[in-house]
């Protein structure tokens, strides 16, 4: 399977991108590619099977203002663990 990963600074999935390649790379079945450029997208999917984006390790929250906003997934420990991968 080819799985292409669109990393970036986005919400911080430049930090869980490297995490997710990492673990997909351990598959005897997968070809994993991961890039930073976000023009692949506009350029068409062909060759891939999987696209993989995200938001990192982050969640969307409505505040009690009615705006929403980004909270973390991880404990401040687990943080810590993946900033040192």
């Amino acid at each position: 399977m080819e799985i292409l990963i669109v990393s970036g600074p986005n919400h911080g999935f430049n930090k869980s991108a490297a995490v997710i390649q990492g673990f997909m790379d351990g598959q005897d079945d997968f070809s994993v590619t991961l890039t930073e450029d976000k023009d692949v997208l506009a350029s068409g999917m062909d060759g891939y099977d999987v696209c993989v984006y995200g938001t990192g390790f982050t969640r969307g929250v409505k505040k009690a203002d009615g705006s929403t906003g980004r909270e973390a997934e991880l404990t401040a420990r687990e943080a810590a663990l993946n900033a040192l991968q």
